[in-house]
């Protein structure tokens, strides 16, 4: 990942099924390339897969974005803010019953909370 993003001069790359367990997972760190931070959500302990993380320049002004707590995915939202733009990021990783319908709803609630925050800042 270090070598992708630095190759190709990449602002922002977004990540799932990272399959980290916490903050100071050291394959995150390895992944983020000098002049740049990673926020990320972690997969809870006990479970295989799962995880996201942004990983994004330091030129970019970060700051998070709620969204509601989920048991059937994790999830992450970030404002990155340059001078002349900003765009909010929502990368995603849904664990096996959000198919089935039992976490749709969750999905559903972080998505419109999403929403009316993008509504919020593009007014």
């Amino acid at each position: 990942m270090e070598e992708l993003v630095r190759d190709r001069s990449l602002d922002v790359l977004a990540l799932t099924e990272t399959w980290h367990t916490n903050s100071d997972d050291i394959c995150l760190r390895l992944a983020t390339p000098g002049g740049y931070a990673i926020a990320d959500v972690a997969r809870p302990p006990g479970r295989a897969g799962g995880g996201v993380a942004i990983i994004f320049s330091k030129s970019l002004k970060c700051s998070s974005v709620p969204v509601p707590a989920s048991s059937t995915f994790e999830a992450i939202c970030v404002r990155l803010t340059s001078a002349r733009e900003q765009v909010v990021i929502i990368p995603a990783t849904a664990r096996d019953y959000v198919s089935t319908g039992v976490g749709l709803s969750v999905c559903l609630s972080v998505c419109l909370s999403v929403c009316l925050f993008v509504t919020t800042i593009t007014k």
